[in-house]
């Protein structure tokens, strides 16, 4: 495991991983830190490498990784759905040049509840990476 922590931590030096990619290995980092992998998933990559510990954790790893970034793509979706159907429940505007005030309510509601996810995702984002970076220093 330790291989492969140094292996992302040489990536973040360099900056050929993206921050999609970097929350994508804390997560997993964590993980197997806690050794707390995915039972299932855990135990076809130990199926598969044979009871090689090392080459499971590799296995893992790119498993692992498939599916949490299937998750992440998921969540954004389901934000995106949830605001375009909150827009499509309005009537749409009066004119070209004017909003009725229901539209405008739910546009500006609309506005300030992607702004707060923005926030929160940055923040997210910002403290996953503290963690990979605090975690692989510890290494």
């Amino acid at each position: 495991m330790r291989v492969l922590l140094n292996q992302l931590r040489s990536r973040l030096r360099w900056g050929r991983m993206s921050e999609e990619d970097q929350q994508t290995y804390a997560i997993i980092a964590r993980e197997l830190a806690a050794e707390d992998p995915e039972p299932g998933l855990w135990a076809e990559a130990l199926r598969e490498a044979k009871g090689d510990v090392k080459h499971a954790e590799a296995l893992y790893i790119r498993r692992r990784a498939v599916q949490v970034r299937a998750a992440m793509e998921r969540f954004k979706d389901d934000v995106l759905r949830s605001d375009v159907d909150r827009l499509a429940q309005v009537p749409p505007p009066i004119d070209a040049g004017r909003w009725s005030p229901a539209y405008q309510r739910v546009l500006e509601a609309t506005m300030r509840g992607t702004l707060r996810f923005g926030l929160v995702y940055y923040l997210v984002v910002a403290l996953l990476t503290l963690s990979l970076v605090w975690l692989l220093a510890r290494c």
